[in-house]
């Protein structure tokens, strides 16, 4: 059986099979999505917030890059998807200088952390805006009914799910300052990445 997962040995292979594997766009848009992406973005004045949604699937009948998309893992193959043509299209100015892995610094972390920092970074509003932009409780229910959008009321307890938090030194698009914030989320059954980036400056 090949073993895939940051095994060196098998590194020509992965890249072989990652350049057949096709990024197609599946960004979900809901007024839950909505509501968290754009509030955020306005609390973010001077900077930006990206959300994506990409399933990597391979060519049919192309077992071994069909292999690529059950076996991707974020923690081993970040880098390998930040700098795939698709994303620079239409990531252009995050994708523009992918540094390397050293400045993802990722940690894994569990839904209730997601929503905690998303919440979090609401309320505390960006930049140049008050502090306690959306007050707790509503920062709460906009981070909560956003993850629950994605993944239902049970995503919770949805195994295939892994999300991790990053550091933001690999793009030269972060300021990398306080309000800095890039999380992504991995289904592992859909293959599906999702991305969600956060900059403002001071």
């Amino acid at each position: 059986m090949m073993r895939w997962l940051g095994k060196e040995e098998n590194r020509s292979m992965w890249d072989e099979a990652w350049q057949k594997a096709r990024l197609s766009d599946v960004t979900l848009a809901t007024d839950a999505v909505d509501r968290l992406v754009s509030r955020l973005a306005y609390s973010y004045g001077n900077g930006e917030v990206i959300f994506r949604q990409y399933r990597i699937s391979g060519p049919e009948g192309d077992t071994r890059s069909q292999n690529v998309s059950k076996h991707f893992s974020v923690r081993d193959h970040l880098l390998d998807f930040l700098r795939r043509p698709e994303l620079r299209e239409n990531l252009s100015e995050v994708a523009a200088e992918v540094r390397g892995v050293e400045g993802l610094m990722l940690e894994k972390i569990t839904a209730f952390h997601l929503i905690a920092d998303l919440a979090a970074a609401l309320h505390a509003g960006g930049a140049y805006l008050p502090r306690y932009d959306v007050p707790g409780e509503e920062a709460l229910l906009h981070a909560k009914e956003f993850f629950e959008a994605l993944y239902g009321a049970g995503g919770y307890q949805y195994s295939p799910l892994t999300i991790w938090r990053g550091a933001t030194k690999w793009s030269s698009w972060f300021c990398n300052i306080a309000w800095d914030g890039a999380w992504y989320l991995h289904d592992s059954r859909r293959n599906i990445v999702t991305v969600l980036l956060a900059t403002d400056t001071d």
